[in-house]
């Protein structure tokens, strides 16, 4: 049941970008931007990361497309171009962490969020004995 769960999330119910202030030190962002000219690769990153569907729920990562019509908001929040197509890491602290146009290898994104402090205490407490 856990697996169905997280394959429904990841292939059906990719959360809609309407505020990520509520993701902030809950979540690390995958942020999904595609253009029609770049709809294979779009797709093929959303299969890469649903093969790693557990490894994205033990380092807290929720995957986000924005809406129709959200893009331009967004990149100008990020201080992205417009026509910027790809993936966006975003840290728990909001920051952008990895800027890439697809397809980004899911073990370049885990090896660069293992690397970082804030994920090294949440190793550390989870290996932790009670």
């Amino acid at each position: 049941m856990k697996y169905l769960w997280i394959f429904l999330f990841l292939s059906i119910g990719l959360l809609q970008a309407q505020n990520l202030d509520k993701y902030l030190w809950k979540n690390r962002v995958i942020l999904l931007f595609e253009s029609n000219r770049h709809k294979s690769d779009y797709q093929e990153q959303l299969e890469v990361l649903q093969l790693e569907s557990e490894e994205l729920l033990e380092r807290d990562i929720v995957t986000v497309t924005p809406k129709n019509g959200e893009k331009p908001l967004f990149l100008e929040n990020l201080g992205l171009e417009n026509d910027f197509y790809g993936l966006v890491l975003l840290g728990k602290d909001g920051g952008i962490k990895l800027k890439e146009e697809f397809v980004v290898k899911p073990q370049i994104i885990f090896r660069l969020i293992d690397a970082m402090p804030m994920r090294r205490a949440e190793m550390r407490k989870k290996n932790r004995p009670n």
